[in-house]
């Protein structure tokens, strides 16, 4: 089968070497590699340049440079510029298996479909890491993804590319195709995040739910929105009239927003042996989430009669 993996960057000078390594280490070689540079201000398209000039194997590299703003139109980019029938993805800062792509073939064959989709584990790194996977993947959880899995390339021509998104475009084109196509999902074969899952500090995980929630609510987030406008008004209302009784609607926003939800999200209890200091992350890590995704909720409805 011939295959080729499309891999997206976007300053990752520090990062991409290690993905670089892992795929010409993998058990089954691919036809092709392509790389698809999304407007980096680093080194990392020179930095590439330089691992596929020192590179021996037979694999064919492409190191594409272009001004794309999303992750989903370099993919994009990568799955038109290749040459097999089979487009796999990766990801920067992804650990996988050296077995991985010839796991992803065996199953094709085996199950004889169009995709495999790939799954994600998300277990945070540090306390904090730990804290803020708590609150939006869940601890110790799989999740589907585009890194990891693999298409019939006619899947793209038939039923359309992923959308020119920044975060959401995923889950809209795995549950758009799940529909229209035969698929499995193979437990067996997921990727983990290297370095930091999610964020790595409050104000970067301010700026990333902000953007995700903003490019997200093109597709999905309608009763999210709802919920945290709501809650807004409520708070503010209650305010104004009785502060005793805000101070409960706080303390109660705390325990079922700060500590409930997380725990009922996370596979298990782990985090907390790992990380304990994570419990005391859990209540600032749920406020700043929730602040970032109402000033996206906010900016979203400004530029919708701004048009």
């Amino acid at each position: 089968m011939k295959v080729s993996v499309v891999i997206p960057y976007r300053n990752e000078a520090n990062k991409i070497k290690y993905t670089f390594k892992q795929i010409i280490n993998q058990s089954y070689i691919p036809d092709e590699v392509i790389f698809v540079n999304s407007s980096s201000t680093d080194k990392s398209f020179e930095l590439v340049n330089k691992l596929i000039k020192k590179n021996k194997s037979q694999i064919n590299f492409k190191n594409i440079n272009t001004n794309s703003s999303t992750p989903s139109m370099s993919k994009n980019i990568g799955i038109k510029n290749s040459k097999s029938r089979w487009v796999a993805f990766m990801d920067v800062d992804q650990k996988f298996s050296k077995n991985w792509l010839k796991n992803l073939i065996h199953f094709i064959k085996k199950e004889k479909i169009q995709c495999v989709i790939g799954l994600c584990k998300f277990r945070g790194k540090n306390t904090f890491d730990a804290a803020t996977i708590c609150q939006t993947r869940g601890y110790d959880t799989y999740h589907e993804a585009i890194p990891s899995s693999i298409f019939e390339k006619n899947i793209f021509k038939k039923y359309g590319y992923f959308k020119n998104l920044r975060a959401g475009y995923d889950r809209d084109f795995i549950n758009k195709i799940k529909k229209k196509i035969k698929y499995k999902i193979n437990y067996k074969n997921n990727i983990e995040y290297k370095n930091n899952s999610i964020a790595k500090s409050y104000i970067d995980l301010f700026t990333k739910i902000k953007n995700y929630t903003y490019a997200s609510l093109s597709i999905d987030y309608k009763y999210k929105s709802f919920l945290i406008i709501l809650g807004v008004i409520l708070f503010i209302f209650i305010s104004k009239y009785n502060y005793q009784l805000s101070f409960y609607f706080f303390l109660f926003y705390v325990l079922v927003r700060g500590y409930g939800f997380p725990l009922i999200k996370s596979n298990n209890l782990s985090f907390i042996k790992k990380f304990p200091l994570s419990i005391l992350y859990l209540p600032f890590t749920s406020v700043v989430i929730d602040l970032a995704r109402f000033c996206a909720i906010i900016k979203k409805v400004f530029d919708y009669f701004n048009k």
